[in-house]
């Protein structure tokens, strides 16, 4: 249950860290083994969503008031790909022409010989090449080398194995493969293995027992280092109160290892004082610019923000105008979006214009963006920048409210009360009110404690 407001950076921003940090997890697979190479797959792209911004409400008197916060959210866009580490290739010639009985090209029948007499890094080396390629049918062939590896004992093999039956890498995706490679790999502590798990596990069911079994995948893989799941971890400890604290130091540990998610994130548990951290907008600006230094285009949003608002640095409105376009013309980042609608809806850094600033709150909200969605049923209800619709008003007011808005169930919940743009229904209006309290709305919360 989310009672922070705002709670910019674990209340819509998980899933889509989930997914960069997924495409991160790619790329980085190799380095948990001697064998350096880069990661079977190649680059991932991530989908973008909602990140960090402050609650903007519905009301008309929120015109000028209603504030981006923020952003925390991983960015969209393609994940880099790890880098290509130095070492002897194998020669594959004979291994693209094996099969799945693994005799070679040249006739030699190794899928004779027994696990001792195979030697499982050979046949890692020969599949990592095949899995290089980026061809289908070279790919499907590395599968039974990596397989006759794992068998034999080799970790990483079994790892890159699920890997690859995780990802559809050579073969159609297949969790319970992929689970009983993974977990081949995670009884010997392979960091990625267990990161991995924990995805499978996340992608697989919403269940509470499944969640918490994906969190001690997690939670094993950041003690043994691995920064990806020590971002995701921080980034659902974070989502409960009591579990600030510990969030903070997973993040302080990634943020070490010049983690640019890591560092954005530190930067907003800097900026809001969480975690028992004093507020400190100086070095939270320093943190985003690190961030942003490091290519993370929510550190830069949030640099921008910073530049908006004159937090922790001199208040530079055209500034951060410039910074938002600047990166809204390589991704459209969903808190650019809004950051950018709402200085264009109240003139602030560029020229006024209602008309401009709903045109990118739609953009914002068809991109997820929950507060997006909230000002844009407010332009609605008020005819501000476009015309005015109650009815459509509250349509967009019941998505936001699905994707879990507190702001939207408590104007909802208004609405129904009040008969704006529905019909009046004390029930219904009940229900929106009980679950913005839930979520953390202070005005629910005062409502339902008056009754």
């Amino acid at each position: 249950m989310q009672t922070f407001l705002p709670l910019s950076l674990m209340k819509y921003a998980y899933p889509s860290l989930l997914a960069l940090c997924a495409a991160a997890l790619l790329t980085s697979c190799g380095d948990d083994h001697d064998e350096s190479s880069e990661t079977p797959g190649g680059q991932q792209e991530s989908s973008s969503g909602q990140s960090a911004a402050a609650e903007a409400t519905p009301s008309a008197a929120a015109a000028s008031s209603a504030a981006a916060t923020p952003s925390a959210e991983a960015s969209g866009g393609a994940a880099s790909q790890a880098d290509d580490k130095s070492g002897d290739k194998a020669d594959v010639s004979n291994a693209a022409a094996a099969g799945e009985s693994g005799t070679s090209a040249d006739g030699n029948a190794d899928a004779a010989k027994t696990p001792e007499e195979v030697d499982p890094d050979a046949l890692l080396a020969q599949a990592d090449e095949l899995l290089r390629s980026n061809r289908a049918e070279q790919q499907a062939q590395a599968l039974p080398l990596l397989r006759r590896a794992a068998e034999a004992g080799q970790t990483e093999a079994a790892f890159r194995l699920g890997f690859c039956y995780a990802n559809g890498i050579g073969t159609q995706p297949q969790a319970d493969e992929a689970r009983k490679w993974l977990s081949m790999a995670a009884e010997k502590n392979h960091p990625s293995a267990l990161a991995h798990l924990g995805l499978l596990c996340d992608k697989l069911s919403k269940d509470e027992t499944v969640a918490a079994e994906a969190l001690g995948y997690y939670r094993r893989a950041a003690e043994l280092g691995q920064v990806e799941a020590q971002v995701i971890l921080a980034y659902k400890l974070a989502a409960q109160p009591e579990s600030q604290a510990e969030a903070l130091e997973w993040l302080r540990k990634a943020a070490a290892q010049k983690n640019d998610r890591a560092l954005c994130a530190l930067g907003v548990f800097t900026l809001e004082g969480r975690g028992g951290l004093k507020a400190d907008p100086v070095e939270a600006y320093r943190l985003f610019e690190q961030a942003a230094e490091l290519g993370s285009a929510d550190g830069l949003c949030n640099q921008a923000y910073c530049l908006e608002r004159g937090l922790g640095v001199k208040a530079d409105p055209e500034k951060a105008v410039e910074l938002y376009t600047k990166l809204l013309e390589k991704a459209p980042l969903p808190q650019a979006l809004y950051n950018l609608a709402l200085c264009r809806m109240d003139g602030r850094g560029t020229e006024k214009d209602s008309h401009a600033g709903v045109q990118l709150l739609v953009q914002a909200y068809n991109a997820g963006h929950v507060e997006a969605a909230c000002e844009l049923a407010r332009c609605c209800a008020a005819g501000i920048g476009l015309q005015k619709n109650e009815e459509q008003a509250v349509q967009i007011l019941h998505e936001a409210a699905r994707r879990g808005s507190a702001e939207a169930q408590y104007t909802l919940a208004c609405c129904y009360r009040e008969g704006k743009g529905v019909k009046k229904d004390e029930t219904i209006a009940e229900t929106y009110l009980k679950a913005a309290a839930a979520n953390g709305h202070p005005k629910a919360v005062e409502g339902l404690k008056a009754q």
